[in-house]
Protein backbone atom coordinates (compact mmCIF):
# COMPACT_ATOMS: atom_id res chain seq x y z
CA UNK A 1 0.00 0.00 0.00
CA UNK A 2 1.59 3.54 -0.72
CA UNK A 3 1.86 5.64 1.57
CA UNK A 4 0.46 9.04 1.20
CA UNK A 5 3.19 11.71 0.58
CA UNK A 6 4.43 14.09 3.69
CA UNK A 7 2.97 17.45 3.53
CA UNK A 8 4.98 20.74 3.92
CA UNK A 9 5.26 22.81 7.29
CA UNK A 10 2.58 25.28 6.17
CA UNK A 11 0.22 22.55 4.69
CA UNK A 12 -0.04 21.03 8.55
CA UNK A 13 -0.65 24.48 9.63
CA UNK A 14 -3.03 25.16 6.89
CA UNK A 15 -5.03 21.90 8.10
CA UNK A 16 -4.82 22.90 11.86
CA UNK A 17 -6.08 26.43 11.08
CA UNK A 18 -9.12 24.22 9.20
CA UNK A 19 -9.76 22.57 12.67
CA UNK A 20 -9.14 25.47 14.91
CA UNK A 21 -11.81 27.45 12.29
CA UNK A 22 -14.51 25.04 12.71
CA UNK A 23 -14.57 23.96 16.38
CA UNK A 24 -16.60 26.83 17.59
CA UNK A 25 -19.28 25.57 15.38
CA UNK A 26 -19.32 22.33 16.39
CA UNK A 27 -22.84 22.82 18.92
CA UNK A 28 -24.44 24.02 16.07
CA UNK A 29 -24.39 21.73 13.05
CA UNK A 30 -24.53 17.69 12.96
CA UNK A 31 -20.86 16.32 13.74
CA UNK A 32 -20.97 14.10 10.65
CA UNK A 33 -21.30 17.05 8.37
CA UNK A 34 -18.98 18.90 10.13
CA UNK A 35 -16.54 16.78 9.68
CA UNK A 36 -17.50 15.54 6.13
CA UNK A 37 -17.23 19.24 5.54
CA UNK A 38 -13.39 19.48 7.32
CA UNK A 39 -12.75 16.56 5.06
CA UNK A 40 -13.38 18.00 2.02
CA UNK A 41 -11.47 21.20 3.16
CA UNK A 42 -8.47 18.64 4.14
CA UNK A 43 -8.57 17.19 0.88
CA UNK A 44 -8.57 20.50 -1.05
CA UNK A 45 -5.66 22.02 1.38
CA UNK A 46 -3.77 18.80 0.41
CA UNK A 47 -4.05 19.19 -3.27
CA UNK A 48 -2.53 22.18 -3.28
CA UNK A 49 -5.73 24.65 -2.79
CA UNK A 50 -5.78 27.86 -0.92
CA UNK A 51 -6.26 27.60 2.47
CA UNK A 52 -8.77 30.60 2.61
CA UNK A 53 -10.80 28.67 -0.41
CA UNK A 54 -10.84 25.73 1.34
CA UNK A 55 -11.97 27.07 4.47
CA UNK A 56 -14.60 29.49 2.71
CA UNK A 57 -16.53 26.23 1.21
CA UNK A 58 -16.40 24.22 4.84
CA UNK A 59 -18.07 27.04 6.93
CA UNK A 60 -20.39 27.23 4.31
CA UNK A 61 -21.16 23.62 4.45
CA UNK A 62 -21.34 23.84 8.75
CA UNK A 63 -23.26 27.25 8.83
CA UNK A 64 -26.20 26.15 6.12
CA UNK A 65 -26.13 23.18 8.79
CA UNK A 66 -26.64 25.08 11.82
CA UNK A 67 -29.11 27.10 9.69
CA UNK A 68 -31.14 23.59 9.63
CA UNK A 69 -30.79 22.27 12.59
CA UNK A 70 -30.60 25.67 14.91
CA UNK A 71 -31.49 28.04 12.92
CA UNK A 72 -32.29 30.50 15.86
CA UNK A 73 -28.95 29.93 17.51
CA UNK A 74 -26.71 31.18 14.20
CA UNK A 75 -26.14 34.53 16.09
CA UNK A 76 -23.44 32.23 18.11
CA UNK A 77 -21.61 31.74 14.70
CA UNK A 78 -21.02 35.73 14.12
CA UNK A 79 -17.94 35.88 16.73
CA UNK A 80 -16.74 32.32 15.06
CA UNK A 81 -16.90 34.35 11.88
CA UNK A 82 -14.65 37.02 13.01
CA UNK A 83 -12.03 35.08 14.15
CA UNK A 84 -11.97 33.03 10.93
CA UNK A 85 -11.50 36.27 9.21
CA UNK A 86 -8.78 36.98 11.73
CA UNK A 87 -6.83 33.89 11.40
CA UNK A 88 -7.02 33.63 7.57
CA UNK A 89 -5.97 37.84 7.25
CA UNK A 90 -8.79 38.79 4.99
CA UNK A 91 -11.57 41.07 6.13
CA UNK A 92 -14.88 40.36 8.64
CA UNK A 93 -16.97 41.30 5.00
CA UNK A 94 -15.17 39.50 2.51
CA UNK A 95 -15.20 36.68 4.11
CA UNK A 96 -18.65 36.70 5.04
CA UNK A 97 -20.18 37.41 1.29
CA UNK A 98 -17.72 34.37 -0.02
CA UNK A 99 -19.15 32.05 2.92
CA UNK A 100 -22.81 33.36 1.80
CA UNK A 101 -22.84 33.32 -1.70
CA UNK A 102 -21.69 29.69 -1.23
CA UNK A 103 -24.43 29.12 1.91
CA UNK A 104 -27.48 30.52 0.40
CA UNK A 105 -26.83 27.65 -2.55
CA UNK A 106 -26.08 24.86 -0.36
CA UNK A 107 -28.67 21.56 -0.57
CA UNK A 108 -28.90 21.47 3.00
CA UNK A 109 -30.87 24.72 3.10
CA UNK A 110 -32.54 24.19 -0.52
CA UNK A 111 -33.65 21.03 -0.13
CA UNK A 112 -35.46 21.77 3.22
CA UNK A 113 -39.63 22.20 2.81
CA UNK A 114 -39.90 25.50 1.39
CA UNK A 115 -41.57 27.08 4.43
CA UNK A 116 -37.99 25.93 6.46
CA UNK A 117 -35.67 26.68 3.46
CA UNK A 118 -37.17 30.45 3.21
CA UNK A 119 -36.53 31.14 7.52
CA UNK A 120 -32.89 29.30 7.09
CA UNK A 121 -32.03 31.21 4.51
CA UNK A 122 -33.18 34.79 6.08
CA UNK A 123 -30.92 33.16 9.36
CA UNK A 124 -28.17 32.98 7.10
CA UNK A 125 -28.61 36.25 5.36
CA UNK A 126 -29.48 38.18 8.61
CA UNK A 127 -26.17 36.20 10.66
CA UNK A 128 -23.85 36.66 7.46
CA UNK A 129 -24.84 40.04 6.66
CA UNK A 130 -25.27 41.68 10.43
CA UNK A 131 -28.94 42.38 9.69
CA UNK A 132 -30.96 43.55 12.38
CA UNK A 133 -34.22 41.74 10.43
CA UNK A 134 -34.89 40.11 7.13
CA UNK A 135 -38.42 39.44 5.33
CA UNK A 136 -39.47 37.30 2.19
CA UNK A 137 -42.57 38.36 0.72
CA UNK A 138 -44.93 37.38 -2.25
CA UNK A 139 -47.19 38.74 -4.44
CA UNK A 140 -51.03 38.37 -3.61
CA UNK A 141 -53.84 38.59 -6.46
CA UNK A 142 -54.48 41.87 -5.26
CA UNK A 143 -51.59 43.44 -6.27
CA UNK A 144 -50.35 43.51 -2.98
CA UNK A 145 -47.92 41.39 -1.02
CA UNK A 146 -47.88 38.41 2.14
CA UNK A 147 -45.30 38.14 4.47
CA UNK A 148 -43.76 34.16 4.01
CA UNK A 149 -41.32 33.94 6.77
CA UNK A 150 -39.25 36.71 9.03
CA UNK A 151 -36.73 37.11 11.53
CA UNK A 152 -35.13 39.33 13.49
CA UNK A 153 -36.97 42.67 13.91
CA UNK A 154 -38.14 45.43 12.04
CA UNK A 155 -38.65 44.03 8.64
CA UNK A 156 -42.17 42.58 8.39
CA UNK A 157 -43.50 46.18 9.68
CA UNK A 158 -46.56 47.71 7.86
CA UNK A 159 -43.37 50.43 6.41
CA UNK A 160 -41.71 47.05 5.32
CA UNK A 161 -45.12 45.76 3.91
CA UNK A 162 -45.35 49.35 1.76
CA UNK A 163 -41.90 48.95 0.93
CA UNK A 164 -41.95 45.38 -0.53
CA UNK A 165 -45.09 46.15 -2.16
CA UNK A 166 -43.73 48.99 -4.29
CA UNK A 167 -40.33 47.30 -4.99
CA UNK A 168 -42.98 44.64 -6.38
CA UNK A 169 -45.14 47.27 -7.95
CA UNK A 170 -41.59 48.32 -10.15
CA UNK A 171 -40.91 51.54 -7.69
CA UNK A 172 -38.49 50.01 -5.06
CA UNK A 173 -36.89 53.90 -3.75
CA UNK A 174 -40.00 54.84 -2.80
CA UNK A 175 -40.15 54.98 1.18
CA UNK A 176 -36.53 52.99 1.07
CA UNK A 177 -33.42 54.57 3.39
CA UNK A 178 -30.59 53.37 4.80
CA UNK A 179 -32.60 51.50 7.78
CA UNK A 180 -34.90 49.60 5.83
CA UNK A 181 -34.04 48.23 1.86
CA UNK A 182 -35.47 46.17 -0.21
CA UNK A 183 -35.40 43.88 -3.43
CA UNK A 184 -37.69 42.53 -6.05
CA UNK A 185 -37.51 38.62 -6.26
CA UNK A 186 -37.92 37.68 -9.83
CA UNK A 187 -39.19 34.58 -11.66
CA UNK A 188 -39.23 34.93 -15.47
CA UNK A 189 -38.85 38.40 -15.55
CA UNK A 190 -41.47 39.43 -13.60
CA UNK A 191 -41.19 40.43 -9.46
CA UNK A 192 -43.35 38.07 -7.85
CA UNK A 193 -42.11 38.94 -4.25
CA UNK A 194 -39.59 40.68 -2.48
CA UNK A 195 -37.19 40.78 0.58
CA UNK A 196 -36.99 43.24 3.01
CA UNK A 197 -34.08 43.94 5.51
CA UNK A 198 -32.89 46.12 7.99
CA UNK A 199 -29.35 46.60 7.89
CA UNK A 200 -26.74 47.40 10.09
CA UNK A 201 -25.48 50.60 9.34
CA UNK A 202 -21.57 48.96 10.08
CA UNK A 203 -22.69 45.47 7.94
CA UNK A 204 -24.36 47.74 5.00
CA UNK A 205 -21.94 47.01 2.43
CA UNK A 206 -21.92 42.85 2.68
CA UNK A 207 -26.17 43.13 3.23
CA UNK A 208 -25.73 44.81 -0.18
CA UNK A 209 -23.61 41.89 -1.53
CA UNK A 210 -25.36 39.45 -0.38
CA UNK A 211 -28.80 40.81 -1.21
CA UNK A 212 -28.44 39.45 -5.07
CA UNK A 213 -28.14 36.22 -3.98
CA UNK A 214 -30.72 36.16 -1.47
CA UNK A 215 -33.18 37.28 -3.51
CA UNK A 216 -32.57 35.01 -6.08
CA UNK A 217 -32.68 31.91 -3.81
CA UNK A 218 -36.03 33.18 -2.26
CA UNK A 219 -37.30 32.78 -6.53
CA UNK A 220 -36.62 28.98 -6.42
CA UNK A 221 -38.47 28.86 -2.87
CA UNK A 222 -41.57 30.37 -3.95
CA UNK A 223 -41.11 28.21 -7.33
CA UNK A 224 -41.43 25.03 -4.85
CA UNK A 225 -43.77 26.81 -2.49
CA UNK A 226 -46.21 26.99 -5.65
CA UNK A 227 -45.34 23.42 -6.67
CA UNK A 228 -45.77 21.69 -3.49
CA UNK A 229 -49.27 23.59 -3.01
CA UNK A 230 -50.13 22.29 -6.60
CA UNK A 231 -49.57 18.66 -5.07
CA UNK A 232 -50.99 19.11 -1.97
CA UNK A 233 -54.23 20.40 -3.98
CA UNK A 234 -53.94 17.22 -6.13
CA UNK A 235 -53.41 15.08 -3.34
CA UNK A 236 -56.39 16.51 -0.72
CA UNK A 237 -58.82 15.58 -3.93
CA UNK A 238 -57.53 12.06 -4.37
CA UNK A 239 -58.06 11.30 0.12
CA UNK A 240 -61.12 13.17 -0.43
CA UNK A 241 -62.15 10.57 -3.03
CA UNK A 242 -60.84 7.39 -1.37
CA UNK A 243 -62.73 8.81 1.96
CA UNK A 244 -66.10 8.95 -0.16
CA UNK A 245 -65.55 5.80 -1.02
CA UNK A 246 -64.90 4.31 2.15
CA UNK A 247 -67.75 6.38 3.20
CA UNK A 248 -69.72 4.47 0.80
CA UNK A 249 -69.06 1.71 1.89
CA UNK A 250 -69.99 1.79 5.75
CA UNK A 251 -73.15 3.09 4.38
CA UNK A 252 -73.61 -0.04 2.48
CA UNK A 253 -72.11 -2.23 5.78
CA UNK A 254 -75.01 -1.06 7.39
CA UNK A 255 -77.85 -1.31 4.80
CA UNK A 256 -76.65 -4.69 3.64
CA UNK A 257 -75.14 -6.97 6.15
CA UNK A 258 -75.96 -5.40 9.52
CA UNK A 259 -79.26 -5.60 8.34
CA UNK A 260 -78.72 -9.34 7.36
CA UNK A 261 -77.47 -9.96 11.04
CA UNK A 262 -80.40 -8.22 12.87
CA UNK A 263 -82.63 -10.59 10.62
CA UNK A 264 -80.69 -13.52 11.06
CA UNK A 265 -80.99 -12.97 14.73
CA UNK A 266 -84.70 -12.71 14.33
CA UNK A 267 -84.97 -15.95 12.30
CA UNK A 268 -82.75 -17.98 15.28
CA UNK A 269 -85.04 -16.63 17.79
CA UNK A 270 -87.93 -17.84 16.25
CA UNK A 271 -87.02 -21.16 15.66
CA UNK A 272 -86.23 -21.44 19.40
CA UNK A 273 -89.82 -20.61 19.47
CA UNK A 274 -90.95 -22.90 16.74
CA UNK A 275 -89.07 -25.47 18.60
CA UNK A 276 -90.87 -25.08 21.72
CA UNK A 277 -94.24 -25.16 19.84
CA UNK A 278 -93.39 -28.60 18.31
CA UNK A 279 -93.75 -30.01 21.71
CA UNK A 280 -89.94 -31.11 21.52
CA UNK A 281 -88.62 -33.50 24.60
CA UNK A 282 -87.13 -31.44 27.15
CA UNK A 283 -83.33 -32.51 26.46
CA UNK A 284 -82.94 -32.21 22.86
CA UNK A 285 -85.05 -28.78 23.43
CA UNK A 286 -82.07 -27.64 25.71
CA UNK A 287 -79.24 -29.07 23.11
CA UNK A 288 -80.92 -26.95 20.45
CA UNK A 289 -81.59 -23.82 23.09
CA UNK A 290 -78.44 -23.78 23.56
CA UNK A 291 -77.26 -23.89 20.33
CA UNK A 292 -79.34 -20.95 19.24
CA UNK A 293 -77.91 -19.08 22.40
CA UNK A 294 -74.49 -19.64 21.13
CA UNK A 295 -74.99 -18.46 17.56
CA UNK A 296 -76.68 -15.35 18.63
CA UNK A 297 -73.63 -14.63 20.87
CA UNK A 298 -71.62 -15.17 18.34
CA UNK A 299 -73.81 -13.60 15.67
CA UNK A 300 -73.59 -10.68 18.29
CA UNK A 301 -69.93 -10.41 18.05
CA UNK A 302 -69.97 -9.81 14.38
CA UNK A 303 -72.87 -7.41 14.75
CA UNK A 304 -70.29 -5.35 16.87
CA UNK A 305 -67.28 -5.42 14.63
CA UNK A 306 -69.18 -4.53 11.33
CA UNK A 307 -70.99 -1.66 13.08
CA UNK A 308 -67.51 -0.61 14.45
CA UNK A 309 -65.72 -1.07 11.22
CA UNK A 310 -68.33 1.13 9.37
CA UNK A 311 -67.91 3.93 11.85
CA UNK A 312 -64.18 3.81 11.24
CA UNK A 313 -64.80 4.35 7.97
CA UNK A 314 -66.35 7.83 8.74
CA UNK A 315 -63.75 10.37 8.36
CA UNK A 316 -65.85 12.41 10.85
CA UNK A 317 -64.68 10.26 13.20
CA UNK A 318 -60.80 11.70 12.87
CA UNK A 319 -61.46 15.40 11.43
CA UNK A 320 -64.56 16.31 13.78
CA UNK A 321 -63.15 15.48 17.27
CA UNK A 322 -59.05 15.26 18.98
CA UNK A 323 -57.19 13.75 16.69
CA UNK A 324 -55.11 11.94 19.38
CA UNK A 325 -58.21 11.35 21.34
CA UNK A 326 -59.04 9.18 18.22
CA UNK A 327 -55.61 7.88 17.67
CA UNK A 328 -55.81 6.19 21.17
CA UNK A 329 -59.51 4.97 20.76
CA UNK A 330 -58.32 3.04 17.41
CA UNK A 331 -55.12 1.38 19.70
CA UNK A 332 -57.88 0.57 22.41
CA UNK A 333 -60.63 -0.76 20.32
CA UNK A 334 -57.51 -3.04 18.93
CA UNK A 335 -56.74 -3.99 22.33
CA UNK A 336 -60.50 -4.86 22.93
CA UNK A 337 -60.90 -6.65 20.06
CA UNK A 338 -57.66 -8.39 20.01
CA UNK A 339 -56.78 -9.49 23.33
CA UNK A 340 -53.59 -8.53 22.77
CA UNK A 341 -51.74 -5.41 25.26
CA UNK A 342 -51.12 -2.47 23.03
CA UNK A 343 -49.23 0.61 24.62
CA UNK A 344 -50.01 4.42 23.43
CA UNK A 345 -47.62 7.08 23.69
CA UNK A 346 -48.20 10.22 21.94
CA UNK A 347 -45.17 12.92 21.89
CA UNK A 348 -45.72 16.92 20.89
CA UNK A 349 -49.30 18.21 19.86
CA UNK A 350 -50.81 17.14 16.14
CA UNK A 351 -52.56 20.19 15.68
CA UNK A 352 -50.74 21.40 12.85
CA UNK A 353 -51.63 18.62 10.77
CA UNK A 354 -53.85 18.87 7.19
CA UNK A 355 -56.90 17.11 7.61
CA UNK A 356 -55.28 14.73 4.38
CA UNK A 357 -52.47 14.54 6.72
CA UNK A 358 -54.81 13.20 9.58
CA UNK A 359 -56.89 11.20 7.69
CA UNK A 360 -53.94 9.75 6.21
CA UNK A 361 -52.40 8.93 9.38
CA UNK A 362 -55.55 7.44 11.14
CA UNK A 363 -55.99 4.85 7.92
CA UNK A 364 -52.74 3.76 8.01
CA UNK A 365 -52.29 3.26 11.64
CA UNK A 366 -55.73 1.32 10.90
CA UNK A 367 -54.06 -0.59 8.18
CA UNK A 368 -50.89 -1.52 10.30
CA UNK A 369 -52.82 -2.72 13.58
CA UNK A 370 -54.80 -4.63 11.10
CA UNK A 371 -52.05 -6.95 9.70
CA UNK A 372 -50.55 -7.31 13.63
CA UNK A 373 -54.22 -8.75 14.34
CA UNK A 374 -54.54 -11.00 11.51
CA UNK A 375 -50.96 -11.81 10.86
CA UNK A 376 -48.01 -11.47 13.41
CA UNK A 377 -49.37 -13.90 16.17
CA UNK A 378 -47.79 -10.56 18.65
CA UNK A 379 -48.40 -10.44 22.80
CA UNK A 380 -47.67 -7.32 22.39
CA UNK A 381 -47.96 -4.07 20.39
CA UNK A 382 -46.13 -0.28 20.95
CA UNK A 383 -47.75 2.52 19.33
CA UNK A 384 -45.11 5.54 19.08
CA UNK A 385 -46.50 8.43 17.10
CA UNK A 386 -44.41 12.01 17.68
CA UNK A 387 -44.85 15.52 15.91
CA UNK A 388 -41.44 16.86 15.17
CA UNK A 389 -40.10 20.30 13.41
CA UNK A 390 -39.82 18.03 9.87
CA UNK A 391 -43.30 16.46 10.73
CA UNK A 392 -44.78 13.81 12.25
CA UNK A 393 -43.71 10.00 12.68
CA UNK A 394 -45.55 6.88 13.99
CA UNK A 395 -43.79 4.03 14.60
CA UNK A 396 -46.27 0.52 15.20
CA UNK A 397 -43.94 -2.07 16.81
CA UNK A 398 -44.99 -5.87 17.59
CA UNK A 399 -43.32 -9.00 19.48
CA UNK A 400 -44.97 -11.52 16.90
CA UNK A 401 -43.37 -13.58 14.12
CA UNK A 402 -41.94 -11.67 12.09
CA UNK A 403 -41.03 -11.82 7.83
CA UNK A 404 -38.98 -11.01 5.26
CA UNK A 405 -40.42 -7.86 3.83
CA UNK A 406 -38.81 -7.91 0.66
CA UNK A 407 -39.84 -11.24 0.10
CA UNK A 408 -43.04 -10.16 1.12
CA UNK A 409 -43.71 -6.95 -0.71
CA UNK A 410 -42.20 -8.82 -4.60
CA UNK A 411 -45.21 -11.67 -3.79
CA UNK A 412 -47.92 -11.17 -6.99
CA UNK A 413 -51.21 -11.64 -4.26
CA UNK A 414 -51.96 -11.19 -0.59
CA UNK A 415 -53.96 -9.38 1.86
CA UNK A 416 -51.11 -7.97 3.39
CA UNK A 417 -48.77 -7.30 0.41
CA UNK A 418 -51.57 -4.85 -0.07
CA UNK A 419 -51.89 -3.25 2.91
CA UNK A 420 -48.74 -2.64 2.97
CA UNK A 421 -48.47 -1.16 -0.39
CA UNK A 422 -51.98 0.55 0.37
CA UNK A 423 -50.16 2.27 3.03
CA UNK A 424 -46.65 3.09 1.04
CA UNK A 425 -49.13 5.04 -1.62
CA UNK A 426 -50.83 6.91 0.57
CA UNK A 427 -47.99 8.68 2.35
CA UNK A 428 -46.12 8.58 -1.02
CA UNK A 429 -49.13 10.93 -2.12
CA UNK A 430 -48.44 13.47 0.83
CA UNK A 431 -44.57 13.28 0.63
CA UNK A 432 -44.28 11.24 3.07
CA UNK A 433 -42.72 7.37 3.66
CA UNK A 434 -43.69 4.25 5.18
CA UNK A 435 -40.83 1.69 6.06
CA UNK A 436 -40.74 -1.71 7.66
CA UNK A 437 -37.91 -3.42 9.76
CA UNK A 438 -38.68 -7.41 10.55
CA UNK A 439 -37.26 -10.71 10.19
CA UNK A 440 -38.52 -14.41 10.45
CA UNK A 441 -38.98 -14.71 14.41
CA UNK A 442 -39.72 -10.66 14.52
CA UNK A 443 -39.88 -8.21 16.08
CA UNK A 444 -41.37 -6.18 13.80
CA UNK A 445 -41.63 -2.28 13.23
CA UNK A 446 -43.20 -0.26 10.68
CA UNK A 447 -42.21 3.61 10.73
CA UNK A 448 -44.54 5.91 9.03
CA UNK A 449 -43.29 9.45 8.29
CA UNK A 450 -45.39 12.49 6.83
CA UNK A 451 -43.50 15.83 6.30
CA UNK A 452 -45.09 19.09 7.76
CA UNK A 453 -47.75 20.89 6.47
CA UNK A 454 -45.35 23.85 5.53
CA UNK A 455 -47.68 25.86 3.15
CA UNK A 456 -49.77 28.87 3.48
CA UNK A 457 -53.49 27.86 2.34
CA UNK A 458 -54.66 31.25 2.21
CA UNK A 459 -51.77 31.93 -0.64
CA UNK A 460 -52.39 29.34 -2.41
CA UNK A 461 -54.49 31.00 -5.62
CA UNK A 462 -52.59 34.07 -5.07
CA UNK A 463 -48.90 32.64 -5.76
CA UNK A 464 -50.58 30.66 -8.22
CA UNK A 465 -51.02 33.89 -10.00
CA UNK A 466 -48.22 35.64 -8.80
CA UNK A 467 -45.84 33.15 -10.28
CA UNK A 468 -47.50 33.14 -13.55
CA UNK A 469 -50.39 30.63 -13.53
CA UNK A 470 -53.12 33.28 -14.53
CA UNK A 471 -56.96 32.25 -13.74
CA UNK A 472 -59.88 32.74 -15.35
CA UNK A 473 -62.33 35.92 -14.59
CA UNK A 474 -65.40 35.21 -13.14
CA UNK A 475 -67.57 34.63 -16.00
CA UNK A 476 -65.12 34.00 -18.62
CA UNK A 477 -62.81 30.95 -19.42
CA UNK A 478 -58.87 33.14 -20.10
CA UNK A 479 -60.05 36.28 -18.97
CA UNK A 480 -56.95 38.20 -18.13
CA UNK A 481 -56.96 39.59 -14.69
CA UNK A 482 -57.63 43.61 -14.23
CA UNK A 483 -55.52 45.55 -11.56
CA UNK A 484 -51.57 44.44 -10.97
Amino acid sequence: MTKPPPISSRTADALRALESLAEPLRPLAPARLVDAALERARGRVRDGHDVSLAATSALASILAGAAREHAERLDEAAGALAAAAEALEVSEAALAVAVGERAFLETSVLLLPPMLAAGSLLHLFRTLAGLRGAALWARDASGGVAAIRAVGSGADTPRARDLACGTVAGNGDAGSDSSLVAAPVHRHGHAVGAVTLRPARATAGRAAELLPTCAAVAATILDRLLLLERRATAERILVEAGEHRLRRLGLDLHDGPLQGTAQLAGELRLLGDEAVELGLAPEPLEKLRGRIDDLLARLRSVDDELRELASSFESRVVLNASFETALADEVAAFERRSGKRARFQLQGSLEGLSPSQRIALYRMLQEALANVRQHSGARTIAVRVAAEVAGVRAEITDDGVGFDPRRLLSQSSGRRRLGLAGMRERAQLLGGSVEVESKPGGPTRVSIFLPASMTLPDLVEDLVWALGDPRPEPGGEDGERGGA
